[in-house]
């Protein structure tokens, strides 16, 4: 069974003895012990195929033999506990072989186990000529021996060794493999260098043995004579233990063999990849070199020398190249199917990722039908490898009436076999909050009450938690903070030492199953100010107003005082064709005093003759002139009173008329006339 599913049941089991009613706990059907890939049984043998199966409801449990439904006969129990489908076959015999499938169903889906196939072991004799027949076998001493064995058919494999007896003895006695003699993968039986005191007058003979028959069939004797002997033997390969490349697969260990020829003691050196260090866990014992006991790492992969030396000359050598694979493997990893549950209307990926050299197939199958690539059901959709399978939109209650509760298994396969991975899909409703979101304001040691009623999945518990603020989580306290089964909370103020002003803010309800969640919001609101307490307020909003005020004041004063006078020049002077400049040079003025007494020569100045230039109030000392009856306009400046407008004479014409006064002193005091200067500005003689 999944973590994930462990869990939740783990979570459900406080509350199935007292809400059994309430809940509806969905567990599609997952295989927990299937039948052995392969079986083999004994004629008229007892066999027993496992299947157990969990789930909730607990799945019905069903078999199937070569794609049918299995008929009972000679098998029990002919009715099948739920979740429990293991079967016996009484007396085993060939109406039995075939391949089997155990089948679980419930509600929510069905699985299915990997094909097992059932078969009738068997072990053929050898030669039935042979018998108790003896082959005599002459061989030098010291030379090379290999006895060939020819081992029967078997079904599965035997295991292969050999004996031997003296003559007349019915005792036998196993043959150990040894640096001078060892049995090859072939079965047959080697000598490196047959010793003739030793083996002279011995009667070998192979044997075989049928686990599952538990049978032995054995081959015809074979007795070594001596026919002289040869001497200083090197080390030469007659005999290879290994085929080469060798394949190799990850999950077992790995025996290489190397077995020299020579006589004398023969001592034998391992190198990988040309060097004298080993895989980290291989060790060496006689004509072995064995991997770490329980696998052989993928990284292992590579040449393997061996060396053999007696003495006798060069040593021989022979190499073996490894090629390490692997049967497809599921890991606890994001690569294999794990059992989901979501939420109504999400997505849904799961992955067939195996472990597996060279790289596995994989077929997915729906409650045991098998997906076709190139047609799938709407919502579902394969990526390009075939590892990742999607499906849209889930839905508990689908509007075709169908449901997405699923069980969903995939297999991977390669030559080395195939391994099947399950999971299933549980699609729950979304959580949600019934009550809705209430604000209460403040009362001085007053109780408030919120409500959050939840509702979630009927397969899960819903849980309900508070928090106030925005992180601080409530817990329930029996007095002040109460949440009730229905996850309403109750807040009672009375010993609140500040009336329960200390409460004001807002308060979350979150409601989850583990798989979605929602929240809302309560709040006990703060009082309003009252007018009477806000007098200071207003107070600093005239102090305010006030400094405003003053700094306007301010602002306005210091711009006034650098501002000054000005006195622009009339621009109709120009219009009509006068030269305000040039005229006050030839009535001449040439003592022109600025208001603050500073003398000003415009001559030095002419800048102040440009129209619409502003100048300083200017004071004139002309002596020689009589202001009697001039007056000065916007219109028509130095013009006499009746005058022509545009000069000092009455001719009209641009011309000027000598002043009626000339001899008028300097110091004369009398004031004749105004000159307006800017429309709001004079001069007059008196200030000369």
């Amino acid at each position: 069974m999944a973590p994930s599913m462990k869990l939740l049941l783990l979570s459900l089991i406080p509350f199935l003895t007292s809400k059994a009613q309430e809940l509806d706990v969905r567990l599609p059907p997952s295989i927990v012990v299937g039948p052995e890939k392969q079986v083999f049984y004994a004629e008229n043998a007892r066999g027993t195929l496992r299947c157990i199966a969990s789930g909730h409801p607990l799945p019905t449990m069903s078999w199937r033999k070569n794609d049918q439904d299995l008929a009972f006969v000679g098998i029990i129990p002919a009715v099948l506990p739920p979740g429990n489908g293991t079967i016996e076959i009484v007396r085993m015999n060939a109406s039995h072989i075939g391949r089997y499938q155990c089948i679980a169903s419930n509600e929510h889906g069905t699985a299915m186990t990997l094909v097992s196939a059932l078969e009738l072991a068997t072990l053929s004799p050898f030669d039935p000529n042979s018998g108790n027949r003896i082959t005599n076998r002459s061989v030098q001493a010291n030379a090379p021996l290999r006895l060939p064995c020819n081992p029967p058919s078997s079904a599965p494999v035997a295991s292969i060794g050999w004996t031997w007896n003296m003559t007349g003895s019915p005792q036998q006695t196993p043959v150990i493999p040894s640096k001078s003699a060892h049995i090859d993968y072939n079965g047959d039986l080697c000598f490196a260098s047959v010793n003739l005191t030793e083996v002279q007058g011995r009667l070998y003979r192979c044997n075989v043995f049928n686990e599952p028959k538990q049978a032995t069939s054995s081959g015809s004797y074979t007795r070594i004579t001596g026919q002289g002997s040869i001497m200083n033997v090197a080390p030469q390969l007659v005999f290879r233990t290994n085929p080469n490349p060798y394949v190799a697969l990850r999950s077992t260990q790995t025996v290489l063999r190397c077995f020299f020829s020579g006589t004398g003691p023969m001592s034998y050196q391992w190198t990988y990849n040309g060097a004298g260090v080993l895989p980290a866990g291989w060790t060496a014992a006689d004509t072995d070199l064995l991997s770490p006991e329980t696998e052989t790492p993928v990284s292992d992969a590579g040449t393997f020398a061996c060396y053999g030396n007696n003495g006798q000359g060069s040593a021989a050598s022979a190499s073996i190249t490894l090629a390490v694979e692997a049967l497809p493997e599921f890991g606890d990893g994001p690569g294999r199917i794990v059992d989901v549950n979501v939420t109504d209307g999400d997505q849904v990926t799961l992955s067939c990722a195996s472990d597996a050299l060279p790289k596995a197939s994989v077929q997915w199958y729906k409650n045991t039908q098998p997906f076709d690539a190139n047609s799938l059901p709407a919502k579902f959709s394969l990526s390009a490898d075939r590892l990742t399978l999607k499906i849209d939109d889930v839905c508990k209650n689908c509007s075709d009436g169908t449901s997405d509760l699923m069980v969903i298994q995939c297999i991977a396969s390669n030559r080395h076999g195939s391994t099947l991975a399950q999971g299933y899909v549980n699609v729950l409703l979304p959580t949600a909050i019934v009550s809705e979101s209430t604000s209460v304001p403040w009362v001085s040691f007053g109780t408030y009450s919120f409500d959050c009623l939840a509702t979630c999945d009927d397969s899960t518990v819903c849980a309900v938690e508070w928090s106030f603020n925005g992180g601080q989580r409530i817990a329930s306290n029996g007095a002040s903070l109460v949440i009730g089964d229905d996850g309403s909370l109750t807040i009672n103020t009375g010993n609140d030492t500040d009336g329960g002003r200390a409460r004001i803010g807002s308060y979350e309800c979150r409601a989850t199953n583990g798989y979605s969640e929602q929240s809302i919001t309560c709040t006990i609101d703060a009082p309003p100010v009252e007018i009477a307490e806000m007098w200071w307020v207003g107070l600093l909003v005239a102090l305010l107003v006030l400094l405003l005020l003053l700094l306007v004041l301010c602002c306005c004063f210091f711009c006034f005082c650098r501002e000054g006078k000005s006195y622009p020049v009339d621009k109709n002077e120009r219009k009509n064709g006068n030269d305000p400049e040039k005229e006050l040079l030839e009535i001449g003025f040439q003592d022109y005093m600025h208001s603050k007494n500073q003398p000003i020569d415009i001559y030095a100045n002419p800048v102040y003759g440009v129209a619409d230039v502003t100048v300083p109030p200017p004071i004139y000392k002309a002596p020689f002139m009589d202001y009697t009856d001039y007056t000065v306009d916007q219109d028509n400046r130095n013009t006499p009173s009746g005058s022509r407008k545009g000069g000092y004479g009455g001719d009209g014409g641009g011309g000027r008329d000598t002043p009626p006064s000339a001899g008028v002193p300097a110091e004369a005091t009398q004031t004749k006339s105004a000159y307006p200067v800017n429309g709001n500005q004079s001069w007059n003689s008196s200030e000369v």
